[in-house]
């Protein structure tokens, strides 16, 4: 398979948030999402660039799975939260409903296969990411992106590292830890492959910026490494403040509010405070993280 140095896949689609930065860099984008209307949604929101073959969007799920299709859970509220994973689907619906679907099955593999090794690739499909990092484990280095992003294990430190093994078994020897909760306020120059520099303004709840538009430095996996481990410390700190809010820790994190008769504070209004006390403050409250990664020859 032949790599593309002007073709970046899109896994994940969401509302196209990031679709559109590569668009205006020039680059064409092959766009995956499991949400049929969020794929309805981006075919009339990039009319041109599908007309002109510069975006084709792929309704569907990543699995390493056999058979034709796949269970997706959508979040009936918040889109952002749909995912394969029915477990998590559960953990972070918030009392909101969810509809199991199911969806057609996307092999990365027959992807790469049809439209090329992408010079870039985002990947971020909650719970997910690391199927699109094994699926690249089953093709030759020469075929595998020369750079990628993948959303963070925030949940556990032990799925973290077992990220970071796949990462540099993969290939790739350098890597960047942004903070994904501040991409809405990011406004910057973009330089586009045919070197003009254009404003862009990213937008809420996508993956941001890649390569030289980062504006960060570098690291060696056990630096980046040592900066998750510090990140990991919020995160505890984090969790034991909301286990003291939610009174019983060893509940059910899916069960409704009122299903948990210990609960001090009841978990539709944490969320919600939560998201007041961040749009308010204009930063993040610990956030989420992306791991970027890249290949640099030695």
């Amino acid at each position: 398979m032949q790599r593309h140095p002007d073709l970046i896949f899109d896994v994940g689609l969401h509302l196209g948030q990031d679709t559109g930065y590569y668009l205006a860099k020039g680059y064409r984008v092959v766009a995956i999402d499991a949400a049929a209307d969020l794929v309805e949604r981006a075919s009339q929101r990039f009319v041109d660039a599908i007309a002109n073959g510069r975006l084709t969007l792929l309704h569907g799920a990543i699995t390493a799975e056999p058979g034709s299709t796949v269970k997706f859970f959508k979040n009936d509220t918040l889109s952002i939260w749909g995912t394969v994973d029915s477990i998590r689907a559960k953990r972070v619906s918030y009392g909101r409903s969810v509809t199991a679907v199911e969806v057609p099955a996307i092999h990365l593999e027959d992807v790469m296969g049809a439209y090329g090794v992408p010079y870039f690739m985002k990947v971020d499909i909650e719970g997910a990411d690391t199927l699109c990092l094994q699926a690249l484990s089953r093709v030759a280095e020469c075929e595998r992106p020369a750079s990628l992003s993948i959303e963070s294990d925030r949940d556990s430190w032990d799925n973290v590292q077992h990220e970071f093994e796949l990462l540099t078994g993969l290939g790739y020897n350098r890597f960047a830890v942004v903070q994904q909760a501040t991409v809405e306020q990011i406004q910057k120059p973009i330089r586009t492959l045919d070197g003009r520099w254009v404003l862009h303004r990213f937008e809420r709840d996508g993956s941001g910026p890649f390569g030289e538009d980062l504006g960060v430095p570098w690291l060696e996996a056990p630096q980046a490494l040592a900066r998750y481990r510090r990140i990991f410390r919020g995160y505890s700190a984090v969790n034991t403040v909301r286990d003291w809010l939610q009174g019983d820790a060893s509940a059910d994190p899916g069960d409704e509010p009122q299903h948990r008769p210990t609960a001090r504070f009841p978990a539709r209004l944490k969320h919600g405070s939560v998201v007041l006390a961040r749009d308010h403050l204009r930063r993040p409250l610990l956030g989420w993280y992306d791991t970027h990664a890249l290949r640099v020859d030695q």
